[in-house]
């Protein structure tokens, strides 16, 4: 069997001890809301700063980007990515991507944001979303 990790024993140590004294006290205390900013934190270090999405949206656009949108609907990408800049701005760990067809022509691809409130690293086309989990 394996040990238990010391710091684990101390951590439960001490949250039994606080919610006996809030108990006595009759007073309420949020441990998961004052655990969860200090977990979050935790996770993100894991991924090394190199790793991290340092913008909203990819700063160039590659050569298919610029292909597609020099296509017929090159007036829907700007648009796009302006929509898809200020979603992700507004609502932190949100990863987008978008594709825009006319026919059978793909006239926008485009993708921003982050894989999640958790994992900092950016959303790139290549990246593959489990249709399952939307």
């Amino acid at each position: 069997p394996k040990k238990m990790p010391e710091e684990a024993v101390l951590f439960l140590r001490m949250m039994l001890l606080v919610r006996g004294l809030c108990s006595q006290l009759d007073a309420e205390l949020p441990f998961l809301q004052l655990f969860e900013q200090h977990a979050r934190r935790a996770l993100v270090v894991r991924f090394p700063t190199v790793k991290r999405a340092l913008r909203a949206l990819p700063a160039d656009q590659d050569e298919r980007s610029q292909a597609l949108s020099d296509k017929v609907g090159s007036h829907v990408a700007p648009l796009v990515r302006e929509v898809m800049a200020q979603l992700v701005i507004e609502r932190p760990g949100l990863g987008i991507q978008a594709s825009v067809f006319v026919g059978d022509a793909c006239v926008v691809d485009e993708c921003g944001g982050v894989l999640g409130s958790t994992d900092p690293r950016p959303m790139l086309r290549s990246t593959r979303i489990p249709l399952a989990d939307l």
